[in-house]
């Protein structure tokens, strides 16, 4: 008795799936031995790259502080330092330990023996400059000088100008007129001496090094030489007059020359200059050849993946090899029963298909009862079924050949299968297009609502230094002298201060582009903020022309800052590109409770690689200096809150045309009536 068709074929599946199934096991097997193999390796490489970034992070941790110490006054803070020094430290050697046990090979153990050496090399030269920088005497003699020096030049250069003015007075009063003229240009000189020397003082704490510092501590050896003596010549004329005061100037002037004596023996000492020069001229070479030593390390380590990979591919071209074979015997044996199946299934098919091929070629005479009898039997309705099957299917193909190039006007009534395909098709195309539009606007707003996060920290960052650093800048100019504050000096603190105030201006535009508040929703004319915008613009420009097409008046509700903020960015870059003698163009409609505007220029468009990138914050084709990037994100951003779209496209006839789209009154905000806000829950517009 043969078996029926569908049990054959049962059974040759069944056959071929656990074929397979047991390849799949095996493959499984040997594949997660493997894995597991090339698991532990990447593991341990992992750890190696881990440990090696902690060594680096640490060892530059502790040169960080040590450089922190050598800026800094006050003790507690030095020791803090101290302290993170001591635990970076610590975390150095834990990382050297933890190495030690995953270092595979002889090559390997050498380069970490030269990693510690390096490392021992750096740790005492942080050591070394964290105990110079501790003593810290540039830093305390600039403090001496500032907090102690000034106050007594002020006292001396006050007692010095009483007792020229007494002089003065005394000479106007008449007698002694020679003898007391020499008094005067002996005060007069003394005075000139003093601040001369308080000049060289304050040039000393400047010094960059060593030799400078010889040579202010000459010139100011040579002028208190000279001051004292001026001062001993002055006391000889004076012959025991003006006792008081002399008397007052003698005391402060011992008490100024004590101070800044103080001041020049912690300036000789230079304990911050060493402790940079140290970390400079050791410390970084140093550092520089224990991160090449590191480099090495870690090609090391990847020449052994590598030849780990290598092992694992030829035991895994071993494991393909069986898995092939097992997979090959699985389908020679499934072709075999296939084969057998498909005769036997062919056999009926080829009846079925000379029967149908006889009927098409009219080779079968139909009378009155054997036609019908024909129509209703089975290879008469095969027939009949396929050549209905055939008009559907040509029917189909034409609606979806008219969907496939956009035409979304077809109308198809739905009485088969095939016509509610067609709909569905239709109302798929709709939804993509749709979808797509609103995934590209979802992926530009969170974009820019993560990058305008970003921008609110780095804006509240950067304005604190910029205060310290405008502070610090005024600070300079008052310490400094007149005299110094000219020529080279002068022009670099002005572009101090001009690269401040930039940079202000930039952070500035960053917080405006953050900004997630609610609008301030008012009613206002549209055509009136346009119209003062424009002649804000016009007052500084004369090329290019701007043109304004609107109505007289155009009420809205809306926050009438932020839409002029839009305005007045678009017009700004449409004057910026616009060349000298062109028009600039700004159209207003309301359109069906819609603001619809548009401001196109004449300049030379947009590159189309660059016009998607254009709402991207801080993206730019203008000059360094003359923007950052973000006037149209922030347009993009206030229109997103007023419920409007913007699009921006070259014209045809050139240049760009920039197009807005938002309601006149934004969906649930409220409808303003005799200066009274109604909430008007199902929106408008």
């Amino acid at each position: 008795m043969a078996l029926s068709i569908r049990v054959r074929l049962y059974s040759g599946f069944s056959f071929l799936l656990l074929c397979l199934l047991v390849s799949a096991l095996l493959a499984v097997s040997m594949l997660g031995q493997l894995n597991e193999r090339v698991n532990l390796l990447v593991e341990e490489d992992m750890e190696k790259v881990r440990l090696v970034s902690l060594l680096e992070k640490s060892l530059l941790g502790i040169s960080n502080a040590g450089r922190s110490i050598i800026l800094l006054i006050e003790q507690d803070e030095m020791m803090h330092f101290a302290n993170e020094m001591a635990c970076h430290a610590e975390q150095v050697r834990r990382a050297l330990d933890q190495l030690q046990l995953r270092v595979l090979g002889l090559e390997e153990r050498r380069i970490l023996q030269r990693i510690e050496g390096l490392v021992a090399e750096v740790l005492t030269i942080d050591l070394e400059v964290q105990r110079v920088g501790m003593l810290n005497s540039n830093i305390r003699a600039a403090q001496l000088a500032e907090q102690q020096g000034q106050k007594v030049m002020a006292q001396a250069e006050t007692a010095l100008d009483q007792l020229v003015r007494q002089m003065e007075g005394d000479l106007e009063e008449g007698g002694l007129h020679h003898r007391q003229e020499e008094r005067l240009r002996a005060g007069r000189t003394l005075q000139r001496l003093l601040k001369t020397l308080f000049n060289q003082e304050l040039n000393l704490l400047l010094a960059p090094d060593e030799v400078r510092i010889e040579q202010f501590l000459a010139k100011i050896a040579e002028n208190e030489q000279a001051l004292l003596q001026e001062h001993q010549t002055l006391l000889r004329k004076l012959a025991g007059e003006y006792a008081a005061g002399v008397a007052r100037w003698e005391h402060i002037l011992q008490e100024y020359l004590a101070i800044f004596r103080q001041v020049r023996q912690l300036s000789q000492e230079m304990t911050n200059l060493r402790a940079t020069r140290l970390s400079h001229d050791h410390g970084w070479p140093l550092m520089v050849r224990l991160r090449a030593e590191l480099q090495v390390l870690m090609q090391s380590s990847e020449q052994l993946m590598h030849a780990a990979k290598e092992q694992s591919e030829r035991e895994f071209r071993f494991a393909t090899w069986v898995l092939s074979v097992l997979f090959g015997l699985s389908v020679l044996i499934g072709v075999v029963v296939s084969w057998r199946i498909a005769r036997d299934v062919n056999r009926g098919l080829m009846w079925a298909v000379a029967k149908l091929e006889a009927v098409s070629l009219g080779e079968i005479a139909f009378s009155g009862d054997e036609k019908e009898q024909t129509a209703t039997d089975e290879f008469g309705r095969l027939r009949l079924a396929v050549k209905r099957l055939v008009q559907a299917e040509r029917h189909v193909v034409d609606m979806a050949e008219r969907l496939a190039q956009d035409d979304l006007s077809i109308t198809v009534q739905e009485r088969s299968p095939q016509d509610r395909l067609l709909n569905a098709m239709k109302q798929l195309l709709t939804a993509l297009r749709e979808r797509s539009e609103l995934r590209r606007m979802l992926i530009v707003a969170e974009k820019m609502s993560g990058i305008g996060q970003f921008a609110v920290r780095v804006a509240h960052e950067v304005n604190n230094p910029l205060a310290t650093a405008s502070m610090g800048l005024h600070n300079i100019r008052l310490l400094l002298p007149a005299e110094l504050l000219q020529g080279k000096l002068e022009h670099r603190l002005r572009q101090v201060e001009g690269n401040i105030l930039r940079a202000t201006r930039v952070a500035r535009e960053m917080l405006a582009y953050s900004w997630s508040g609610q609008p301030d929703w008012q009613p206002f004319d549209l055509s009136d903020e346009l119209n003062e915008i424009l002649a804000l613009l016009q007052v500084g420009a004369s090329n290019p022309d701007i043109v304004l097409d609107l109505p007289e008046t155009l009420q809205m509700v809306g926050d009438r800052v932020k839409i002029g903020q839009v305005f007045r960015n678009l017009l700004q870059n449409a004057l910026d590109a616009s060349p000298a003698g062109g028009t600039v163009r700004v159209m207003v409609r309301l359109e069906e409770g819609w603001i619809r505007a548009e401001v196109a220029d004449q300049g030379s468009g947009i590159a189309p690689e660059i016009l998607p990138k254009i709402f991207e914050p801080f993206f730019t084709t203008k000059s360094t200096g003359l923007g950052v990037g973000l006037g149209l994100p922030i347009c993009y951003s206030i229109l997103r809150q007023h419920h409007g779209m913007i699009e921006v496209n070259n014209a045809p006839e050139g240049g760009v045309s920039v197009t807005l789209r938002f309601p006149v009154r934004p969906t649930g905000i409220g409808v303003y009536t005799d200066d009274k806000l109604v909430t008007d829950a199902n929106g408008g517009g």
